[in-house]
């Protein structure tokens, strides 16, 4: 099965679908340095895989090479919970929904998938692609998920739709399975991290915790910018720790995604989180080598979609291959 991505980033999509068995073919990616993260993971991995440094709008001009699926994950910052800013120059434009249904027209794939955030169901560009791809004749899918139900370690919900060349053999784009908690995938990193402190303002609120009891185990993934949703406040905005047993927050494409994140264990020791938690946390392989510029590292993983939840889309649509 040929694989074409749209948006391609770093290469979330076109990994995941390599670990499954497909054979990515190309990916279209705008930034010249996110493109090369992930051009140098596939260069010794499947040297046909072609990435394009281009804008997706001019890159059509080109012949890319046919493919039986196409994914995307179109740019739209002003609908994403990790961001608070709104710039419409990064979605609202119509193309941003015409594209997909115009690649579709030239390549005919079986299926497109399209990931976003949940309230891009909503908006005119996601429109336009479902209106773009039903004239070709494709039957549509949509479904919300909560990653950490799909055995990413991380609270990650996301729309997935999905779109079949003239009818629909795919009733569930991903099946349910058990999830590591945060502390279960990235045990084995404690021991590197290096030593760090907590604010004064997050110890009163973690003693305020422990005094009113019922805390879950240690240790405890505390945040100076999340709110947790944890069993012990059972939703409220109060509370800045995940424990040892429940997943990670969504992580995000800001230095604050790392900079951000302490450890705390029992003993009252604290450590600062790695970039390589954050990739774990992410469903990325631990063969995926991670840039040496920070920024850029965090920017790849945090716009990424989880190749975990790309190598099970990836066997589903196999399966119905």
């Amino acid at each position: 099965m040929r694989i074409g991505t749209l948006f391609g980033g770093c290469g979330g999509w076109d990994i995941g679908a390599w670990q499954a068995g497909a054979k990515p073919v190309w990916s279209v990616e705008f930034n010249p340095d996110i493109a090369e993260v992930q051009a140098s993971f596939f260069r010794s991995r499947e040297p046909s895989h072609r990435v394009v440094i281009e804008d997706v709008r001019d890159a059509i001009q080109q012949d890319l090479g046919s493919i039986d699926v196409l994914f995307a994950s179109p740019v739209c910052k002003s609908h994403s919970k990790g961001t608070s800013r709104f710039d419409g120059d990064l979605c609202e434009h119509a193309w941003t929904g015409s594209v997909v249904p115009s690649y579709a027209r030239i390549y005919r794939p079986r299926f497109v998938v399209v990931e976003n955030v949940p309230d891009y169901k909503k908006h005119p560009s996601f429109q336009s692609i479902r209106e773009g791809l039903a004239d070709l004749g494709y039957v549509e899918r949509i479904g919300m998920f909560s990653f950490d139900r799909y055995g990413l370690p991380q609270s990650r919900l996301r729309m997935l739709a999905w779109f079949e060349l003239g009818a629909s053999s795919v009733e569930a784009l991903l099946e349910p399975s058990q999830s590591p908690s945060w502390y279960e995938s990235t045990e084995d990193l404690l021991a590197e991290l290096p030593p760090s402190a907590l604010a004064d303002w997050q110890k009163k609120r973690i003693r305020r915790m422990r005094e009113r009891g019922g805390t879950g185990p240690y240790p405890w993934l505390v945040s100076s910018f999340n709110a947790s949703t944890t069993r012990f406040n059972e939703g409220k905005n109060v509370i800045i720790g995940r424990y040892a047993d429940e997943p990670a927050w969504t992580v995000v494409a800001t230095k604050k995604a790392q900079s951000s994140l302490r450890i705390l264990h029992e003993d009252g020791s604290v450590q600062l989180a790695s970039v390589r938690m954050l990739a774990r946390f992410q469903g990325f392989p631990e063969s995926w080598e991670i840039p040496t510029n920070s920024a850029l590292a965090i920017e790849c993983i945090g716009n990424a979609v989880p190749p975990m939840i790309s190598y099970q889309v990836t066997q589903t649509l196999m399966r119905a291959w």
